[in-house]
């Protein structure tokens, strides 16, 4: 799948001495907080984190948010426009299923528009927010109760691989 990231996000600065670490997102038993599929997790030196909130900070901002790697924020712009693709392709998704017979919906061929339209309504992996040591939310999860205008400090970036 890929390399993606923990941001630890605080509603105050964090300073250096207060950031998450990627030892903090496994449980005792060494399985990881966001689940069996990710290979690693591992903490990032600050000039490869700033490498990588500078390389965000350049997603358009119809992606619903901002970063801000200077300042090392990331603010809620537009829930509507993260939601808005989102939100069409899942209905695509779900007119595909609507329009299938009961026979080619018992078909192979309906798994991926019923995957579709799971992975739409919410993606588990990519972007993880973590308010808390240890716990983290996908950025779907936390966009659903996000409020525009809102502005988070980030903190630690954390590496992971799926």
């Amino acid at each position: 799948m890929g390399h993606y990231v923990i941001l630890q996000l605080s509603k105050k600065p964090v300073q250096r001495r207060d950031y998450f670490c990627a030892d903090s997102y496994y449980f005792d038993n060494g399985s990881n907080i966001i689940g069996s599929a990710v290979d690693y997790i591992r903490d990032m030196g600050d000039a490869e984190m700033q490498q990588c909130l500078e390389s965000m900070e350049s997603y358009p901002v119809p992606c619903g948010y901002a970063i801000d790697a200077k300042a090392r924020t990331f603010t809620v712009v537009s829930r509507a426009d993260y939601w808005r693709k989102k939100y069409e392709e899942t209905q695509k998704a779900c007119s595909k299923i609507l329009a299938m017979s009961l026979d080619e919906f018992m078909g192979r061929d309906a798994s991926s528009a019923i995957r579709d339209v799971a992975y739409f309504g919410e993606d588990n992996y990519g972007i993880q927010l973590s308010m808390y040591s240890g716990c983290c939310d996908s950025i779907d999860y936390f966009m659903r109760s996000a409020k525009d205008g809102d502005v988070y400090y980030i903190g630690a970036v954390i590496d992971y691989h799926m």
